[in-house]
């Protein structure tokens, strides 16, 4: 199976280039043999006849040489004219296509233009008949009106620049495609940051992906950030969700948490402890001396 298609000439060209390449490579190492061969006699004192043949071998290397430079050279050439033909059919064509589509295009308007004002009259017939008695129907009566006279003067002027546009296409003066209108931007959709569903098992607080404060009651599903959830977790705030914990205190938590006794979720775990609620005492140990009087006394009263 052929690399090139026969029918392409410039396919066909590179392929001679090619081989003609390889022949020049050739012919510049039987030129490097030759003079090699050539200094080796000489340096040896050989005699006439033979360096005589030694210098011949030589020339004729570098006859050979120079033919095939200059076929490379001449198909080089080959090559740039068959290319600079090509694009310049291939320009011919797309100007001969372009300047078509604004000819279709111009009938297409026309057509159009046509139909609108066909509608135009019959919006301002109907407003014309609204008016006595809808004077609010008087806009659409002029505007209908306005486009009678000004949708043919636009559409006469377009197509005056649209056939001066095409001409100058085919005389070459213009670009040989038609600019288009740029394409409608394409929504991006923020990616949705990632969150863990865990069960609080004490009112907490944590900052979203957006950096939005966020107060979670006890007892309630809690959506954390990865790293809100892990420090959740580690301080045996949260639980997973299919903890049985969850099952028995879900819901039982009514209210709003305060934000002043949330767990911040974002603190430094050594700011996590828990507020202190009321004071305590400083030592567990009683601060009095305890005096030993002996068993109780027994006392009858009487009745």
């Amino acid at each position: 199976m052929a690399l090139f298609s026969k029918s392409d000439p410039i396919a066909a060209a590179v392929v001679d280039r090619t081989k003609l390449a390889g022949l020049e490579t050739d012919a510049k190492l039987a030129l490097d043999i030759a003079e090699q061969a050539a200094e080796a006699s000489a340096a040896r004192g050989a005699d006439d006849a033979t360096v005589k043949a030694d210098n011949a071998r030589v020339q004729e290397c570098r006859d050979l040489l120079a033919r095939r430079q200059t076929a490379g050279e001449r198909k080089d050439a080959d090559i740039v004219t068959l290319t600079s033909e090509r694009d310049k059919k291939l320009d011919q064509e797309t100007r001969h296509n372009t300047a078509g589509e604004c000819e279709t295009r111009l009938r297409s308007g026309h057509a159009i233009g046509k139909r609108f004002d066909a509608v135009m009259a019959e919006l301002a017939e109907y407003a014309a008949w609204a008016v006595p008695f809808i004077p609010e129907a008087g806009g659409l009566h002029n505007y209908c009106k306005a486009s009678a006279t000004q949708i043919p003067e636009a559409l006469t002027l377009i197509g005056k620049l649209a056939a001066n546009h095409a001409a100058a296409v085919l005389a070459g003066t213009a670009p040989a495609t038609l600019r288009r209108p740029e394409p409608a931007p394409v929504p991006t959709v923020a990616p949705v940051a990632p969150t863990v569903h865990l069960f609080a098992m004490r009112s907490v607080k944590w900052k979203d992906a957006n950096g939005s404060a966020i107060v979670a009651q006890a007892c309630t599903d809690v959506y954390l950030t990865p790293n809100a959830a892990m420090r959740a977790l580690s301080a045996k705030a949260c639980v997973q969700i299919n903890d049985p914990l969850r099952r028995k205190h879900h819901g039982t938590v009514a209210g709003h948490a305060d934000p002043r006794f949330a767990l911040d979720l974002d603190a430094d775990p050594e700011s996590t402890a828990d507020p202190i609620l009321a004071s305590t005492p400083a030592s567990p140990q009683p601060q009095f001396t305890v005096v030993d009087r002996g068993p109780a006394i027994q006392m009858k009263v009487v009745r």
